[in-house]
């Protein structure tokens, strides 16, 4: 019984070392809080834990209706690897997968994600399961949990309406004065005067009729019986050479 629990108790240690020593694979900023229609950039790194890993699989999953994943940049010094199952983004995830020559024991930079914040809500990117941490006897190292990173899209500010311009205000209506030209000047001071004329002598018919209180009908009879006893004198005389 006591060398069961012996047993069991250096399993356990083995296993827990085992874990402790596990590469990871990270992902930096945790908490993201960006504005809808806005972009943001998460970069991914891995920590071999003591273990000297040469290729290396990145399984990243998110909400596509929250965000969309718009460009990958691998870091510097990574040989990337382009065969179908570990190299793809879209549809909700991103799969990237590169490689070291010669290996790496450190914690180094694996590449940055950029996404779109399509609308507001809150989004989670994950690594995935399925990543791969692979050392040179292509065994996968990666245990446990891995890297996460919680996205705040808050919503677009509203754009708030333009304030419409004041109309003009009405210019007053200016009528224009008529041209007179010369020869409509020359005929309207001819009818004036003629007019003027008229008007003078009747007023003087008027007058004089008034004056001896005859109406205007006898003294035009009166002036017609003077003139033609005048005209008959004249005639006369012509005729007996007086």
């Amino acid at each position: 019984m006591k060398k069961l629990l012996k047993l069991s108790s250096i399993a356990v240690l083995a296993l827990v070392a085992a874990v402790a020593q596990a590469a990871t694979i990270s992902l930096s900023p945790t908490t993201v809080a960006v504005t809808e229609g806005n972009s943001i950039t998460l970069a991914i790194s891995v920590d071999p834990a003591g273990d000297k890993l040469y290729t290396v699989k990145t399984s990243l999953s998110y909400p596509a209706d929250i965000l969309e994943a718009t460009s990958f940049t691998f870091s510097n010094g990574l040989l990337s690897l382009s065969q179908p199952g570990y190299d793809s983004m879209g549809n909700g995830t991103v799969i990237k997968t590169a490689g070291v020559s010669g290996g790496f024991t450190a914690a180094r930079p694996f590449g940055t994600v950029t996404f779109l914040a399509k609308k507001s809500g809150t989004a989670t990117v994950v690594v995935q399961s399925t990543s791969l941490a692979l050392n040179s006897q292509s065994k996968n190292t990666l245990a446990g949990t891995q890297g996460s990173a919680v996205v705040t899209i808050a919503a677009k500010a509203a754009t708030p309406a333009p304030t419409p311009a004041p109309a003009p205000a009405p210019k007053p209506k200016t009528t224009a004065k008529p041209v007179i030209t010369g020869s409509v000047a020359a005929t309207t001071a001819s009818t004036t005067a003629a007019t003027t004329t008229v008007s003078t002598s009747t007023e003087v018919a008027a007058t004089v009729g008034a004056g001896i209180g005859f109406s205007p009908w006898l003294l035009g009879g009166l002036v017609a019986i003077i003139v033609a006893g005048i005209g008959s004198w004249f005639i006369y005389r012509r005729q007996t050479g007086l």
